[in-house]
C-alpha cells in the first residue's frame, strides 16, 4: 500500500466540497487534470519517484477516461504517458470522480480530499479553536492542564480542520469536543494528527491519525526475585517486571507498579508470570486488577509436578480515562512461593496493556 498523496485541482478544476472524492474541469478536458501534493504532516513517505500509475477520471458508466502517468516526487505532480481507455465524451464543465492505482492495483487513494494547509503554530497554554481550511500545528508540552480543541464557528457544510501536535505532553491533553462540550476524543503524543469535517448538522473526525497508546514491561533476568503469600492475590512488582521495552505516551508507573489510561477506551492487557518452583498439584493464577479490584484472570493451572510453573494470557478491558491496572498473582502452595528473576531459573514477567479502540 502507497502513501496517500492528497489531489487538488489542476489550474481552472473546481473542487466540489459536497462531494470530496469528485472536481469539475475546466480549462484542458483530456489531459494533466491533476497535480499531486504529497500528504502533510506524518512523515510516513510518499509515492516512490518515477513510480508508474494508472488514472482514472469516470464521469459515468458510460464515460471514461484513463490513462498512464509518471510521479514525479520533485514536482509533486502525475504527468500523462499515454491514455489507455476513452470512452464516451468528458468535457469542460463535468464533474468526474478520481481513483488512482499503483503498481499490481494497489490503490493510492480512493478518495481525496481537500487540502488543508499549515495553520499558525501554537505552543499556547490555552483552549484551541480551530479554523477551516487549517491544520493547527500545537507544542503542548508547556501545558498546565488539560485544554479542549474547539471547532469554528458557523461552519459550511464540507468545511474541514484539524490539528497536529508538534511535541507532546506527559502529564496533559488536548480534549477535542465536536460538539463544544462533549469529549469525543483525546491527542496528546507527538505526531498525533486528526482532522474534522462538518456535514451540514455536526462535526465529525473524518481523518484519525494518532499514534499508538501502549506500554510494555519486560523481565531483564536481573536475579531480583520476589516473594509472593500463599493464598493472597499479590501486585507484581516494578522490579519483576524489569525495564520498558517501549512506553508511548509515559504511561506507566513504576512507583506504583500500574498503567494508567489517558483516555477512554478498550485496552488488551497481556501478562506472564513464572514461579521458580511449585509442588505437585499447586495452583496458580495471573490476572489483572482494575482500580484496586480484581478485574479478570489471564491464566491459571495447576502444577504437574516440583518445579518452575506459570503462564500468561490476554484479556480486553474497558477503561476510563484515569483508569489504572496492575498484574497480579495468586497460587495455595503450603508457604510462600518464589517469582523468579534468572535466566538460571527460566524466572520471566512481563506485563503490557495497548489501547485497541473505543
Amino acid at each position: 500500500m502507497y502513501a496517500f498523496p492528497i489531489l487538488t485541482a489542476e489550474s481552472g478544476c473546481t473542487y466540489n466540497t459536497g462531494s470530496p472524492n469528485t472536481i469539475t474541469l475546466s480549462g484542458t478536458a483530456a489531459t494533466n487534470y491533476f497535480t499531486v501534493a504529497q500528504a502533510v504532516a506524518d512523515g510516513d513517505g510518499g509515492a516512490v519517484d518515477g513510480m508508474t500509475v494508472i488514472c482514472t477520471a469516470r464521469k459515468s458508466d458510460a464515460d471514461v477516461l484513463e490513462w498512464v502517468a509518471t510521479y514525479d516526487a520533485t514536482g509533486g505532480t502525475l504527468s500523462e504517458v499515454t491514455v489507455i481507455r476513452s470512452e464516451g465524451t468528458i468535457s469542460n464543465g463535468d464533474t468526474v470522480t478520481v481513483d488512482i492505482h499503483g503498481p499490481s492495483g494497489a490503490m493510492l487513494k480512493e478518495q481525496w480530499q481537500v487540502r488543508l494547509g499549515w495553520g499558525t503554530a501554537s505552543s499556547a497554554d490555552t483552549n484551541q479553536t480551530l479554523v477551516v481550511g487549517e491544520i493547527l500545528p500545537w507544542d503542548i508540552s508547556g501545558l498546565t492542564a488539560d485544554r479542549d480543541v474547539l471547532m469554528p464557528a458557523s461552519p459550511a457544510s464540507g468545511d474541514r480542520c484539524g490539528v497536529y501536535i508538534t511535541t507532546g505532553d506527559d502529564a496533559f491533553e488536548g480534549i477535542v469536543k465536536l460538539d463544544g462540550s462533549t469529549e469525543a476524543s483525546r491527542v496528546y503524543l507527538t505526531g498525533d494528527k486528526q482532522v474534522y469535517r462538518y456535514t451540514g448538522s455536526a462535526w465529525v473526525i473524518e481523518d484519525d491519525v494518532r499514534k499508538p497508546r501502549f506500554a510494555v514491561r519486560k523481565n531483564d533476568q536481573s536475579g531480583t526475585n520476589q516473594s509472593i503469600p500463599t493464598g493472597a492475590w499479590t501486585k507484581i512488582i516494578d522490579e519483576m517486571l524489569g525495564t520498558s521495552e517501549k512506553d508511548a505516551g509515559s504511561l506507566w508507573d513504576g512507583t506504583n507498579n500500574r498503567y494508567t489510561a489517558r483516555e477512554p477506551g478498550t485496552y488488551n492487557t497481556t501478562g506472564l508470570a513464572v514461579y521458580e518452583s511449585l509442588t505437585s498439584g499447586d495452583v496458580w493464577i495471573v490476572g489483572i486488577y482494575k482500580n484496586g479490584a480484581l478485574a479478570c484472570i489471564l491464566a491459571r493451572g495447576i502444577a504437574g509436578g516440583s518445579g518452575v510453573a506459570g503462564g500468561s494470557g490476554s484479556k480486553l478491558i474497558v477503561l476510563a480515562a484515569g483508569d489504572y491496572v496492575e498484574l497480579y498473582t495468586y497460587h495455595n502452595a503450603s508457604g510462600a512461593e518464589t517469582l523468579a528473576n534468572s535466566a538460571a531459573s527460566a524466572g520471566y514477567c512481563y506485563f503490557s496493556v495497548e489501547r485497541a479502540g473505543d
